[in-house]
């Protein structure tokens, strides 16, 4: 009995740097932290298209990020390069999870929180429309690299007011999201054949 207790305990002790090492990843200390969740409140506009992974799971529905933004870049590449996980009987009838690319750059989102998932810092955002949005920060160290990653993926105000110096035709074209404004990241490639 003494000698099982001692194994769970070294072996716990063991371990326990290579399980916190995910969660140590995404922290900021917590002054940086409350900084960093000021800055996610109120509306936010998207400043590029944002996919979002839907599923079913046990008893109801999931989303999750496809959209990932580091201090230097924004990328949704990695995840979308997963394959889609099949989907076991359900009252969606979905057989595999699928992409949702509605969320078009300009997108109003509210209700935003930061929450840590796997060890990595999201933007959580809830719409009107009942759709979550969300949005992996990763690769940050401090509240300089939290703010670059941020900037990157979303702005506090519409895409039309932060630029003065275009157009009027430009801006209302957005502002009224016209058909003809298109947002910066492609659609994968089965939707543009379509």
């Amino acid at each position: 009995m003494k000698n099982n207790l001692l194994f769970t305990c070294v072996g716990g002790l063991l371990l326990a740097p290579f399980c916190l090492s995910s969660l140590v990843r995404a922290q900021l200390s917590k002054q940086d932290h409350e900084a960093a969740e000021r800055m996610v409140s109120g509306t936010l506009y998207l400043r590029l298209q944002a996919p979002q992974k839907y599923g079913v799971g046990g008893w109801s529905t999931y989303s999750e990020s496809m959209l990932e933004a580091s201090p230097t870049r924004v990328s949704a590449d990695r995840k979308l390069a997963e394959p889609l996980k099949p989907l076991g009987r359900n009252g969606y009838h979905l057989k595999n999870e699928e992409v949702y690319w509605g969320f078009l750059a300009n997108t109003a989102v509210s209700h935003c929180r930061l929450v840590t998932e796997r060890g990595i810092l999201v933007v959580w955002c809830e719409r009107a429309d009942h759709n979550d949005l969300s949005v992996d920060i990763i690769d940050i160290n401090s509240l300089d690299d939290f703010t670059k990653a941020f900037s990157l993926a979303f702005s506090k105000v519409p895409m039309q007011d932060e630029h003065p110096e275009w157009p009027t035709e430009i801006k209302d074209t957005i502002a009224e999201s016209k058909p003809g404004f298109r947002a910066r990241t492609p659609a994968p490639p089965e939707a543009r054949e379509a």
